[in-house]
């Protein structure tokens, strides 16, 4: 069995009973990791419903499998992490954006290509988006709407946080998409951004 089939067998154990995951998919880093509950596995990619450092959902994540280079469960940091959920659901802020809500009015989400299912959902609903590619991810995400998806590309219109003169607009392929996140912190603070610096609400709004 060669390292991606290991690796999706355990995501697929993971996902079945529930278990709080750390996910290493960022090239050449052991420090940056995505926490999370697995939702749906497909032959490509994985869909995680994040969890922060503060134990609240992040968002919901498309993870390209092959991008996945090891993962851990059962470790004294995601222990950590589950005291934390425990307190976040107390306290009523664990699931601030309300994506167990929308999973559950939505499970088509978690059936075919989980990738294609969360940029349709973001671009049909006028959504923040963040994609990473095989040439940027982990060192340049891009943070913003999509201004065109077809089964072939994305077009991004994106705001880059070290330079705020203008917007800019990104094309790619969807075989160098490595990761997508939505509906979550990020994509709130980007809408955010968008909004109150660039005057932006959609691609109609692009200069």
């Amino acid at each position: 069995m060669d390292n991606n089939s290991q690796i999706r067998a355990a995501l697929l154990t993971a996902m079945s009973d529930h278990q709080l995951v750390a996910i290493y998919n960022l090239p050449e880093s052991d420090d940056n990791f995505n926490v999370g509950y697995v939702l749906a596995v497909d032959v490509n990619f994985i869909l995680l419903e994040s969890i922060d450092w503060d134990g609240k959902i992040f968002g919901i994540d498309a993870i390209r499998i092959s991008s996945i280079h090891e993962f851990a469960a059962d470790t004294d940091y995601l222990q950590t992490v589950k005291v934390k959920i425990a307190v976040a659901k107390r306290r009523g802020y664990y699931d601030l954006w309300h994506v167990n809500d929308f999973i559950v009015g939505h499970p088509d989400i978690l059936d075919g290509d989980l990738a294609w299912n969360l940029l349709q959902d973001s671009y049909k609903s006028g959504l923040p988006v963040v994609v990473g590619t095989t040439r940027f991810q982990g060192s340049d995400d891009f943070e913003g709407m999509l201004s065109n998806l077809t089964p072939q590309a994305l077009t991004i219109d994106y705001y880059n946080e070290h330079d705020l003169s203008s917007m800019w607009r990104y094309s790619t392929p969807l075989t160098d998409v490595q990761y997508v996140r939505t509906r979550g912190t990020q994509a709130a603070t980007t809408a955010e951004v968008l909004r109150d610096v660039f005057n932006y609400t959609g691609p109609q709004d692009a200069r």
